[in-house]
């Protein structure tokens, strides 16, 4: 396939909105679903991973009550992987408690995993599957690509088969992030991918973090726009914070795929691997941590109450929106909610933006307030006999915050530059639509 860009639409386009999908993640269902109960979760979109379904049932069955798409994470490349197929991916229907190799998704195997993919899917009432794939840069097996090609195919028979044919297929793509740049390997993807059954094309890059400099995101917006000969739209999956926002803004991306304050960054270089001994339990425990959205980090609670120690910190760091009122003890007692609530009104705010002003919008707007925040935050000076026994090492926080602010300064240089060198010429994703199971659904509601 040609790996030339196309400008898939004219200047005078309408606006269209971003999706935005939440991925539900492991635990904390209860909570959500406190948090969507008291209006606080109104998602559009969320992906609910097989192996918690049946844990989280209850939240599922209420957001798509309120209008929810569902997409299903079928969990199949944790499942193939040794590193993760004992973690919570266990719990999917198709795991037989022993590592899914490649024999599992050969067609014809006795398993009838796509059957019973399709099964549960019709059963659960899911809008959307990830068809089954793998991670490409896995060291155990080279050839994920042929298989997973077969997949796509076969899950889209079984779906019919089984009553689903309204479910819609999605792909998601998980890969070496130096994959995309490579136009060799790129080339192969979307010779593959061109004819098969699927509506968008998800792309989950490992390696690639919301920390990446400039000049790394330059690339990578460059890389995944290549994508758009395809024909489909493009989601970014398993990234949040500016460095998703940046890619939608300029076009690359129609759509953003993230957790709550988890699942923002993916790493799969170790899944060949077997996991230590006393990895068991691993993920609980994990240090709560809030996030500052126009900061672009996270922070522990020690760390926020050492920042607000000094003078005029706490109007910088309180939320005080809706979600917080009462400033930075609701942050500290409800981060989940904070975080949907910030993650929401960021997206919302680019998606209001008329298409060919939202790289502008983005630049000199949002990037350029979280430069503004994260200088100010790393000047602010803490009082060393307000933090008690919080164990926070005053000078290496600042120390580590002063740097944050120098990269979101060089990243907001870079982001100009590239800007200022592109203009108007460059193409964007195709924008992301209701499924045709969630437009038939809707239709029914308004009859």
């Amino acid at each position: 396939m040609s790996d030339n860009i196309v400008q898939l639409f004219p200047k005078n386009r309408v606006v269209q909105p971003v999706a935005h999908f939440f991925r539900l993640g492991d635990s904390g269902h209860r909570q959500l679903a406190a948090i969507h109960a008291a209006g606080g979760f109104p998602a559009s979109r969320v992906v609910v991973d097989a192996s918690r379904l049946e844990a989280q049932k209850e939240l599922v069955d209420a957001l798509k009550a309120s209008g929810a798409e569902i997409v299903l994470d079928t969990k199949v490349a944790e499942l193939a992987a040794p590193l993760k197929c004992g973690g919570y991916a266990r719990g999917a229907p198709w795991a037989d408690g022993e590592l899914l190799g490649p024999d599992s998704f050969r067609k014809g195997n006795p398993s009838d995993i796509f059957g019973q993919i399709a099964r549960f899917s019709v059963e659960n009432d899911i809008d959307v599957v990830l068809a089954p794939t793998h991670y490409l840069g896995d060291k155990n097996f080279e050839h994920w690509l042929n298989l997973d090609v077969g997949s796509c195919l076969e899950l889209r028979k079984a779906l019919d088969k089984e009553g689903g044919s309204e479910i819609a297929i999605d792909y998601g793509l998980i890969l070496p992030h130096t994959w995309l740049a490579n136009t060799d390997k790129r080339g192969l993807l979307m010779s593959r991918l061109a004819d098969l059954p699927f509506d968008n094309l998800w792309i989950r890059a490992s390696g690639f973090y919301p920390n990446a400099g400039g000049l790394a995101q330059k690339k990578y917006i460059g890389a995944l726009s290549r994508f758009h000969n395809l024909g489909r739209p493009v989601v970014i999956d398993y990234l949040d914070g500016m460095v998703a926002l940046a890619t939608v803004a300029f076009g690359a991306t129609a759509g953003i795929a993230h957790g709550i304050g988890e699942r923002g960054r993916f790493d799969a270089s170790s899944w060949h691997k077997e996991p230590a001994i006393n990895d068991e339990g691993s993920g609980f425990g994990q240090t709560k941590r809030m996030s500052l959205p126009f900061l672009d980090k996270s922070l522990t609670e020690p760390e926020l109450r050492t920042l607000v120690s000094s003078n005029r910190a706490r109007r910088l760091i309180n939320c005080g929106d809706l979600c917080c009122s009462g400033g930075l003890e609701d942050m500290i007692k409800d981060p989940k909610r904070h975080s949907i609530y910030q993650s929401i009104k960021l997206v919302g705010e680019l998606s209001k933006q008329p298409d060919l002003s939202r790289a502008d919008h983005f630049v000199d707007n949002m990037l350029a307030k979280s430069v503004s925040v994260a200088n100010r935050i790393s000047n602010l000076k803490p009082k060393q006999n307000s933090v008690g026994n919080t164990n926070v090492n005053i000078e290496s926080l600042m120390k580590r915050l002063k740097k944050h602010s120098e990269d979101k300064s060089k990243i907001h240089q870079a982001l100009e530059f590239f800007l200022e060198d592109i203009g108007d010429n460059y193409s964007r994703s195709k924008p992301l639509y209701r499924s045709t199971k969630q437009q038939s659904n809707e239709n029914l509601n308004h009859e």
